[in-house]
């Protein structure tokens, strides 16, 4: 006699479990689902942030680069004029 409902009752645990864990899951889910979009937030901001300061390392190798080429042409106009006046003490 006790054999069916306790049958009845190993299957209604069975199925109530099955729902609470597939609950679970679905709960753990959302919040796995919020946790990766805001790990793609933050990584979005970072790569904007790198990318910002990429852009000013580019300015300043573009500045830095100004910079050498007017310095060897100073040096170059020097070196021009005192050869030139080397070469004008020969006459």
């Amino acid at each position: 006699m006790l054999f069916w409902p306790t049958v009845a009752v190993i299957v209604v645990s069975s199925l109530y479990f099955d729902f609470q864990k597939t609950k679970l899951k679905q709960k753990n889910s959302i919040r796995n689902f919020e946790d990766l979009k805001g790990e793609i937030h933050r990584l979005t901001l970072e790569n904007q942030s790198i990318k910002e300061r990429l852009q000013n390392v580019e300015k300043v190798m573009i500045e830095e680069h100004k910079k050498i080429q007017l310095d060897y042409e100073k040096e170059q106009v020097k070196i021009d004029r005192q050869y030139k006046f080397e070469d004008d003490t020969t006459f």
